[in-house]
């Protein structure tokens, strides 16, 4: 994908689902563009209000990724969406016979014709970027009375996110700006159909919006962009579950009358033993060796004691002093003063 997005700064860490143990990815991509960062700057700067800055970014958004939260099904004859289209409970489409499954085809297999490519996309779309709340995605909230959808796709007595006419620059659970494109489905995860159609699976693709200047990035976005990657690397594969259900469903299983001492072992047996399980999925990928995370860049350890040794070509070592001053700005200088964000502000 990084030619068709024009890419040439990336992180991405893989994961395994927590219900199924599935491989996915999180990541962060920048264009070598530096787009859509100047278009907004631009518009911000020449006084354009902020319903504007979202249509243009929308234009750029559908132009660049082909990125929609509208459903391919499209408007019936009176302007409303094509709900015939649409699969169950939203609408009434029947399922595709198993001969049109278009998780068993590859994009070279469907890429004949345009007509092809618009109904490979409306099979995908209903397959697999319809999102359904579960308790994987579910979760509870201080001060809350019914869970809420960790994906902001509404709650558990209120689910499915509100249908928008035009697109609009909104504040995520975390603070940060995205935009929002025009959405007619309330259950239709945002993507790209370039990237739907290659990946053949789910994905939700968001821009990360920021008004400071691209020459000049404010120091909460390098932060939120240094919490994000370091938050992944860092982070550890959650259990499935399923050896603790097994031996649950071993120790309900015995019957207390006839062998109390049964169901005391299982129980013994479950709390020393039962640590961390982890999927065939997860399994089969850490038996390759293959890294969990991938960058256009190397990362380089930093100790944040006082002093390290930093090698150069692999003979020449110099020992530089990281004076850390968190204040304020919360700036980071080297030994010659130089702003350390800097070199990272030219990748964002």
């Amino acid at each position: 994908m990084k030619t068709a997005f024009k890419i040439d700064t990336f992180w991405y860490r893989y994961e395994f689902a927590k219900s199924r143990g599935m491989i996915h990815f999180h990541g962060l991509c920048w264009r070598s563009d530096r787009e859509p960062h100047n278009l907004l700057h631009e518009a911000l700067k020449n006084g354009l209000d902020e319903d504007v800055c979202a249509s243009k970014l929308s234009e750029w958004a559908q132009q660049n990724f082909a990125m929609t939260a509208m459903h391919p099904a499209g408007s019936d004859a009176s302007g409303n969406p094509n709900k015939d289209l649409w699969p169950p409970p939203e609408g009434n489409a029947p399922a595709p016979p198993e001969s049109k499954n278009p998780l068993f085809k590859l994009f070279m297999d469907i890429s004949q014709s345009e007509n092809s490519i618009l109904e490979d996309h409306l099979l995908l779309t209903n397959k697999i970027n319809l999102h359904r709340c579960s308790s994987y995605c579910l979760v509870s909230k201080k001060g809350m009375k019914h869970k809420v959808c960790r994906m902001e796709f509404g709650s558990e007595n209120m689910q499915g996110k509100a249908i928008r006419d035009s697109p609009a620059i909104v504040k995520d659970k975390n603070g940060s700006l995205r935009l929002e494109m025009k959405r007619d489905h309330p259950f239709l995860v945002q993507h790209s159909q370039y990237h739907t159609q290659a990946w053949r699976a789910n994905g939700d693709i968001s821009l990360i919006l920021s008004k400071s200047s691209p020459d000049n990035p404010s120091i909460s976005d390098i932060i939120a962009t240094e919490k994000y990657v370091s938050g992944y690397a860092c982070k550890g594969n959650q259990p499935t579950g399923e050896v603790v259900d097994l031996f649950n469903a071993m120790v309900n299983a015995t019957d207390e009358t006839s062998s109390t001492d049964g169901k005391s072992l299982c129980t013994k047996l479950l709390m020393n033993t039962i640590k961390t399980d982890i999927s065939s999925m997860e399994a089969a990928y850490e038996l390759t060796g293959l890294p969990l995370f991938h960058s256009s860049h190397q990362f380089q350890s930093v100790s944040m004691s006082g002093s390290r040794v930093l090698e150069k070509m692999a003979t020449l070592a110099q020992k530089v002093h990281l004076w850390i001053n968190i204040c304020h700005g919360l700036r980071k200088k080297n030994a010659h003063g130089i702003n350390l964000y800097a070199t990272k502000a030219k990748f964002l």
